[in-house]
């Protein structure tokens, strides 16, 4: 979910990839340690992109999940901003993602608070990265498709960030915390 805080926001209306309303979000704990990946997920958590992670552009002007943090971002797959709602929305919900194949993405700054980001690192066997989200940290795509404090690189970690202003893409305004995760942003894309 992706809330609002400021007043001026642009947005624009996304014609999604048909890969979008299929996307995984949720990965299983790990099995040497049983640290769950992420605390904002479950395993009901839906398909299909959520509101609050990143969009990117595919290289045909459609949208769909950025996977930035050790995939790499690459001409394919630039981040463009954050989606605003959900591809698949909860049942009795109008449903225009499905109807038209359009979505809101959230574009050139504002102010947002966000409830679905990376809680843990997708290296150093998941170890928790709740303590680096404070207040200015530069935040960009995580592998999964969501908010992280982890480099983006090209090879994996360790690799030459790349991609438009280093791969930020929001920082921190409010820190989440275990009985709180809810992420204050501002958008920097």
């Amino acid at each position: 979910m992706l809330n609002k805080r400021s007043k001026v926001v642009f947005s624009s209306l996304k014609e999604l990839a048909a890969t979008a309303f299929s996307v995984v979000n949720y990965v299983a704990p790990n099995s040497t340690n049983g640290i769950p990946i992420n605390w904002t997920l479950t395993s009901n958590t839906k398909t299909g992109v959520l509101g609050g992670s990143v969009a990117a552009y595919d290289g045909n002007y459609l949208v769909n999940q950025c996977t930035g943090a050790n995939s790499g971002i690459t001409a394919t797959n630039v981040p463009c901003g954050l989606f605003v709602t959900d591809a698949n929305p909860d049942n009795f919900m109008n449903a225009p993602g499905i109807a038209s194949n359009k979505i809101p993405v959230a574009q050139f700054g504002g102010e947002f608070e966000v409830d679905v980001f990376e809680t843990h690192a997708w290296t150093s066997a998941y170890a928790s990265i709740l303590a680096n989200y404070v207040a200015g940290t530069a935040l960009y795509p995580s592998k999964g498709g969501l908010l992280t404090t982890e480099l983006p690189t090209a090879g994996g970690v360790g690799g030459t960030v790349i991609g438009s202003n280093g791969g930020v893409v929001a920082r921190v305004t409010w820190a989440p915390v275990q009985t709180n995760l809810i992420l204050g942003i501002d958008l920097c894309i």
